[in-house]
């Protein structure tokens, strides 16, 4: 992968900044409260595991960002 792939649209899910995890998981978020509440804590569910892969590989930076967004925290 080049090197500016990082930058591009193109870049895959492991090169994903820590302010891109944080607005997909807030969008994410907003997307299931307004389209499906019910399935809300489905949402939490997944998306504490999310943050528990990004701690299992070794990416904290992006797992607190992520936790932040999922309690509407702001970055």
């Amino acid at each position: 992968v080049a090197s500016h792939a990082k930058y591009s649209t193109e870049a895959t899910a492991g090169q994903r900044s820590p302010t891109a995890e944080y607005y997909l998981m807030r969008s994410r978020l907003a997307f299931v409260k307004r389209r499906q509440p019910l399935l809300l804590p489905v949402h939490w569910g997944i998306s504490l595991a999310m943050i528990g892969r990004r701690l299992m590989r070794r990416q904290p930076e992006k797992a607190k960002v992520m936790t932040k967004a999922l309690f509407g925290r702001p970055f």
